[in-house]
């Protein structure tokens, strides 16, 4: 048997493993196929953590064991990993969806401004709870805003963060023709791109 048929069993092996607690590994885990000596060497820190939170659960009672550093990807920060890996392991969601904490938004069209006001403080108000901050340029107009909101919290997923850090809806892709805040965006009315030159000819 070559070292790669061994890496091959042992990768499984592991699997089978966290599929009998359970654990959905695609939670905390991203795979590296291309280098399954990695790839192992991780599965087996994860497996190690959580066997040893099984014995002392607890942040507090693991980190006075030395395990500091949940081993989750993506990582964030101690805080935000910390809340990742005890979800995970209790069968928790790791994740959120944003229309399910804030609700389906009526249309900006069917409000009118004192309702569309509302209803953005509203959502603004909500997000916040769960560090979710909103952060799109200056003077944009509230309907502009909260039909960008409206769009995109309808597919959104956030993870659980620890309570000192946020997350900024800031609308930019990085990419400038088309933008619906560009208009408003300092770099997005300086910056030329080939675009707008095929426009402008057009």
């Amino acid at each position: 048997m070559g070292r790669n048929d061994v890496l091959v069993q042992e990768n499984e092996r592991i699997k089978q493993e966290f599929e009998g607690l359970g654990l959905e590994l695609d939670d905390v885990w991203y795979p590296t196929p291309d280098d399954p000596v990695r790839e192992n060497r991780t599965l087996h820190l994860l497996l190690r953590w959580v066997r040893a939170y099984r014995q002392t659960p607890g942040r507090r009672p693991m980190e006075r064991r030395g395990y500091q550093f949940p081993p989750v990807s993506p990582d964030c920060d101690p805080d935000s990993d910390w809340i990742r890996f005890e979800r995970w392991i209790n069968h928790e969601p790791v994740s959120w969806r944003a229309d399910e904490l804030v609700g389906r938004l009526t249309p900006a069209e069917q409000l009118t401004d004192e309702e569309l006001r509302t209803a953005l403080e509203r959502v603004e108000k909500i997000l916040a709870t769960r560090g979710v901050v909103i952060d799109l340029c200056g003077g944009i107009p509230d309907r502009v805003a909260y039909e960008y909101l409206r769009e995109s919290l309808a597919d959104s997923e956030f993870e659980f963060m620890g309570p000192a850090t946020t997350c900024h809806l800031d609308g930019c892709t990085g990419y400038c023709p088309g933008c619906f805040q560009r208009p408003w965006c300092a770099t997005g009315r300086d910056e030329a791109w080939p675009e707008d030159l095929e426009e402008s000819a057009a």
